[in-house]
């Protein structure tokens, strides 16, 4: 069973990406986030592959068309469009990847997460 994490999703409606993000403002649309699983997805999947862009998928209550492009009633029209930067953040103190200074990284074990001294550790290529 997966864990549920506190995730908090915010937009930048109207941020031009190539600006300096420090200046994009965010908006907290947490409470219009789907119970359904975010996935994110970065970089090299395996050493094959080619490096992807960053991905992130989720679904959004858009009942009152808050999210629909170039709808004139949307709180954030007309700053709906394609691209727009969004940050996904969890609560500290939860980990979900520890890396160290040598490149080595390791992921709580599924059997005992109470146990930081058992956990799975991989390679990371610097």
């Amino acid at each position: 069973m997966d864990d549920v994490v506190d995730a908090r999703l915010e937009i930048a409606f109207g941020a031009v990406p190539s600006d300096d993000p420090s200046r994009w403002v965010f908006v907290n649309v947490t409470d219009d986030l789907l119970p359904d699983a975010i996935s994110i997805t970065r970089g090299r999947q395996d050493e094959a592959a080619h490096v992807a862009p960053s991905a992130c998928r989720l679904a959004l209550d858009n009942q009152n068309s808050a999210y629909t492009p170039n709808h004139p009633a949307s709180p954030y029209y007309p700053d709906v469009t394609l691209g727009a930067p969004l940050r996904v953040t969890v609560p500290a103190g939860y980990t979900f990847l520890t890396t160290t200074r040598d490149g080595a990284a390791s992921t709580p074990d599924r059997t005992d997460r109470s146990d930081p001294s058992s956990s799975r550790h991989c390679r990371l290529n610097p």
